[in-house]
């Protein structure tokens, strides 16, 4: 025989804890946020556009073998093909919204959009 109040308890747990789950709040042009690149690495890109089916970003070349608590956000970098390593961020990279959401985005903190970054974007729409 079902027992229905336990259901019925049952079914009231499980809603309040699907309800108490935070969901993250869309990303907005400026996010900087550190993304699950999968292979136990997290990166980090900067939202330079969110329009209806894409998320465009510029993607810096700092890795880190876990998400960090606190990222600082003065040693972002773009690289340059004088380092030792020769890496190179990418200045734009258009995701669709499913992918970038895949790798789980969370927002480390917000600067304003340049012109010169919104540079590339450009180009790319130009293409």
């Amino acid at each position: 025989m079902v027992n229905l109040p336990g259901l019925v308890a049952m079914f009231i747990l499980v809603m309040a804890a699907v309800s108490s789950i935070r969901k993250r709040p869309p990303v907005k042009a400026g996010d900087i946020c550190t993304i699950d690149e999968g292979n136990n690495y997290f990166g980090v890109v900067k939202v330079l556009l969110v329009n209806a089916d894409r998320v465009h970003v510029k993607m810096y070349i700092n890795k880190f073998p876990f998400r960090p608590e606190k990222l600082d956000l003065t040693t972002l970098t773009m690289g340059n093909t004088e380092d030792e390593e020769g890496d190179l961020g990418n200045p734009h990279i258009p995701f669709d919204k499913p992918e970038f959401n895949a790798m789980k985005p969370e927002v480390e903190g917000n600067e304003f959009v340049t012109p010169e970054e919104m540079e590339a974007y450009r180009e790319w729409k130009r293409q």
